[in-house]
């Protein structure tokens, strides 16, 4: 005796294995956007370091301390940033600004630039280095924004799909596989042809 019909056997196993796969790809999304997510905030750091080393450079070659710090403060007060030093070129720290919550710099998301004098580029020893970094809390906060956004479309997304196909399948395939299940079951309970 059959205590299923095969419709609703088959119609299940497709929609598991829809779900199956839908969260599968949701999954790579998910690690793309994380991917994505921390290049865009490396490339963030590149265009502060590019914007600001020619500053950096020019108040260090003119010894302009409070420039150094204002500038320091400046490019801390971006939401991505969570440290920024700037070295001499004995290493001697002239100027920091670190997030107070204390984050974890990510070592990963670190940008570092060296400081020549303003006039002569690239040539000679350079003055000293620019650091920023951004640490892995800020980061993650933003990739948790863009994974609220990515999971809620998903859930609707997947929530209609699986409507839509639990209709299309029942109707197309639903009610022939049954017809064809009770058939085959009324079969089996007839009694078998003797010669």
């Amino acid at each position: 005796m059959i205590s299923r019909p095969l419709a609703k056997v088959l119609l299940k196993r497709f929609l598991l294995a829809y779900i199956l796969f839908v969260i599968g790809l949701s999954g790579i999304q998910f690690f793309a956007e994380y991917i994505n997510s921390r290049q865009s905030t490396l490339q963030v750091l590149n265009e502060l370091s590019d914007t600001f080393t020619p500053s950096v450079a020019g108040a260090l070659w003119d010894y302009q301390d409070d420039l150094l710090k204002a500038v320091t403060r400046g490019i801390g007060n971006h939401p991505l940033v969570a440290s920024v030093i700037i070295f001499s070129s004995d290493g001697e720290k002239l100027s920091e600004w670190r997030v107070p919550q204390g984050y974890e710099i990510d070592p990963e998301l670190t940008v570092s630039r060296e400081l020549y004098r303003p006039a002569r580029a690239i040539e000679g020893r350079p003055l000293g280095r620019l650091f920023i970094a951004s640490s892995k809390e800020q980061a993650a906060a933003q990739l948790n924004d863009a994974m609220v956004k990515m999971g809620l479309s998903i859930v609707v997304l997947l929530f209609f799909l699986l409507l839509f196909l639990w209709l299309l399948v029942s109707v197309l395939l639903g009610r022939p596989l049954s017809t064809f299940s009770h058939q085959v079951a009324a079969l089996t309970r007839q009694k078998p042809y003797r010669h």
